[in-house]
């Protein structure tokens, strides 16, 4: 196995593969496999500026999900009601752990990266340019 690049308590990604603890869960492997096909974490917040910047109530947007979203009333992945927050929190890529992570989006979606930069960050499948091999 080669050198740890990055990891967590939970896992560690290493040059040619993912060393996962047992005490990990779904959530965990199915979001370091996403690291393994080229996709970065999403954060709907950034809590250690003075400012806690977030995106609050913001209702989910046509330019925030432009892959995702379908368009008119009815028609759409996410129910129009949701806030880009909360959809952010859905997805397999969200940066911290919860248990609501399940969605792996078409294309970028708008939020926070790891640096706490507001871009469309690279959570879905159109970023896939890794083939992991095994």
């Amino acid at each position: 196995m080669g050198a740890v690049v990055r990891g967590t308590n939970l896992a560690s990604v290493a040059i040619n593969g993912i060393v996962i603890s047992s005490g990990a869960n779904e959530y965990t492997l199915s979001h370091e496999i996403g690291h393994e096909c080229n996709l970065c974490d999403i954060l709907n917040e950034i809590g250690s500026l003075p400012s806690n910047i977030q995106f609050g109530d913001d209702l989910i947007r046509q330019e925030w999900v432009t892959d995702d979203w379908t368009g008119g009333s009815g028609t759409g992945f996410y129910f129009r009601e949701l806030t880009q927050s909360s959809m952010m929190e859905r997805l397999v890529m969200f940066g911290k752990e919860n248990f609501k992570k399940g969605d792996i989006s078409l294309g970028n979606t708008y939020g926070f990266d790891s640096q706490g930069s507001s871009i469309h960050v690279k959570t879905g499948i159109n970023g896939m340019d890794r083939t992991p091999l095994n």
